[in-house]
């Protein structure tokens, strides 16, 4: 298993950018002072030590706090590659859930506000959150915005510093 020592001793970590770079890089292919790894899919940085890959943002976390996660790293902002230290948190697997966006975006989503849908046989919009793997379902509501408040305020109740709008 990696140990900080090893990690500050190969990268340095500029919390106020994110950057993490290659202070004594492992082949040939990176410089000194490069930023270290790449993007892979799904939009993560990834870097390479001792033939293994490992998620640039675990990296950094075990740089600063001198512990491997004990579950995820969550981006609050949900920029996946902004890894300023004041962006990142340790988070479960629930937590790091609620703080994602909408789901499939527009595509999926035509109301455009997270937990908030236009029910037609009904005439009214509905909002709906869940916490927990339980879908609560919040109420129907005559206006969009209300279907909106009602899940903003259910976010913040079941989600707490979690909650995504």
């Amino acid at each position: 298993m990696l140990s900080q020592q090893v990690i500050c001793e190969m990268f340095n970590y500029d919390p106020a950018t994110g950057l993490l770079t290659w202070r004594a890089p492992a082949s040939n292919r990176a410089a000194i002072g490069g930023e270290a790894g790449w993007f892979q899919k799904p939009g993560y940085r990834y870097v390479g030590i001792a033939g293994k890959k490992f998620l640039v943002h675990r990296v950094i976390w075990l740089y600063v706090t001198g512990k491997w996660p004990a579950a995820q790293i969550d981006h609050r902002d949900t920029n996946r590659i902004n890894n300023r230290w004041n962006n990142l948190r340790e988070a479960t697997h629930s937590q790091n859930e609620m703080n994602k966006g909408m789901r499939g975006g527009l595509r999926r989503n035509k109301a455009g506000v997270k937990g908030v849908y236009y029910d037609a046989r009904r005439n009214k919009w509905a909002a709906e959150i869940r916490a927990a793997g339980v879908r609560h379902h919040l109420g129907r509501f005559p206006t969009k915005a209300a279907a909106a408040m009602a899940h903003k305020k259910a976010a913040q109740e079941l989600h707490g510093l979690y909650a995504r709008h």
